[in-house]
This record gives C-alpha cells, sequence and structure tokens, in this order.
C-alpha cells in the first residue's frame, strides 16, 4: 500500500499518541502526543526494555535529557520533528530496528505515569522511500 506524504500509518490524522521513526532522518509525533502530556514545553524519552516501549512524558525544565517543543508544535498541525541522527540512532538501536525500514507506532496515554506509551513490537513497518 502506498502512503502519500503524512499518511503514513497512524499519521496525524489519528485520533490517538502516534509517533514514526524515520532511520537516521527524524521521529515525528501527532498532534496527540503533546496533547496527551498537556501541551508541555519540554519533553523526555525513556526505554522500558522489559516492556519494550519507549515512554514520553513531560519535563517541567529544559535538562539536558529534555527537548523544547516549539511554539509551531501548537499551531497550525500540532505536530513535533527531533532531527537528531544520534537520537534517532538511539532509538533504532533499543528497538533493535532495521535501518532500511520506516516505522509508526500507536500509543497509549498512561495516566498513573503521565505519559505516553509507544510499544515497539506493535510498530507498523513500511518501506523507506522518499515520502515515508
Amino acid at each position: 500500500m502506498a502512503y502519500k506524504k503524512r499518511g503514513f500509518p497512524h499519521g496525524v490524522v489519528s485520533t490517538k499518541p502516534a509517533i514514526r521513526v524515520k532511520p537516521g532522518v527524524k521521529m515525528a509525533m501527532n498532534r496527540h502526543v503533546l496533547r496527551s502530556l498537556g501541551n508541555p514545553r519540554y519533553i523526555q524519552f525513556w526505554w522500558s526494555p522489559s516492556e519494550n516501549t519507549l515512554l514520553i512524558g513531560s519535563s517541567p525544565e529544559k535538562e539536558r535529557s529534555s527537548f523544547e517543543v516549539s511554539d509551531y508544535s501548537y499551531r497550525t498541525k500540532g505536530n513535533m520533528n527531533i532531527r537528531s541522527t544520534m537520537f534517532v540512532k538511539a532509538i533504532m538501536n533499543v528497538a533493535q530496528w532495521d535501518d532500511h525500514v520506516v516505522y509508526s507506532i500507536l500509543g497509549e496515554y498512561i495516566p498513573k505515569l503521565g505519559m505516553v506509551a509507544f510499544r515497539t513490537n506493535s510498530a507498523v513497518e513500511t518501506e523507506v522511500t522518499e515520502y515515508a
């Protein structure tokens, strides 16, 4: 199945939090990730090896391990892209993903943790193309 730009599985049209990881390029988060976290200014990532789960939570202030959410992410579409090669490689390594596949995952907000959880074993795989 071919996907148009921004038409990736679980993309901006999804009603649930979703991320997409394109190897060596970026991680994209849809607006529902940020909304689930209460529209934070900074976010952080955690990895649960026992659950094979990437967790995203808000950070009260700028820290070395946090990412700032730009004002642009709250305008127009409410999406966020992280274009850190080192960060994307780290995600690919811990999830044990292939470097030639784009991964899309639906997440679930966990109120008890105040985080959005993405189980990496439920990722939808898409061939790397110009648009994927």
